[in-house]
């Protein structure tokens, strides 16, 4: 063999003993780690998360939700519609109409039995507080579970920091 095979023989000799001897001394700090970390009041320092268990995390949220509705009309029918927030039931919707009062992030659905042959329509009369659903719009259910919309703030929902 040459100079340099045997160089080379040596040098990854060497490396491998060092190299078994890092991973040794890594599992062994693992083990102690991990051992530490049973006790809790150890984790309690050494964990940033349990370090920060239970403080507040000051985040942005709306100032204040202010009093949003939407008023339906129902057009097209005499029997009334079911109005759902968020999947529960909130009230009727007659011909006479109702308000929703709801909050931002609401979703507003209509259902009931109208039968295939004569659909009922749903308008948006008014609404205050919000961009969506607008006032107009209209809603042709056959009386499954259709969406009104989701109940969109104006302005789009900014959040405000508090004060």
């Amino acid at each position: 063999m040459n100079t340099l095979q045997n160089w080379f023989l040596n040098l990854a000799g060497r490396g491998e003993r060092y190299l078994f001897g890092l991973t040794l001394a890594a599992l062994g700090l693992l083990a102690i780690s991990q051992l530490l970390m049973a006790n809790g009041k150890v984790r309690y320092y050494m964990n940033r998360v349990e370090f920060l268990e239970g403080e507040p995390y000051p985040v942005p949220s709306l100032a204040e939700e202010e009093d949003c509705w939407v008023e339906l009309a129902l057009e097209g029918r005499e029997e009334p519609l079911e109005v759902l927030v968020n999947g529960e039931v909130y009230g009727s919707l007659g011909p006479q109409g109702i308000i929703v009062h709801v909050r931002p992030g609401d979703l507003i659905e209509v259902r009931g039995d109208t039968g295939m042959a004569r659909p009922a329509v749903v308008r948006v009369v008014s609404s205050s507080g919000l961009d969506y659903p607008r006032c107009g719009e209209e809603i042709v259910t056959y009386g499954d579970y259709d969406l009104v919309g989701w109940a969109i703030p104006a302005g789009g929902g900014r959040v405000k920091e508090r004060p």
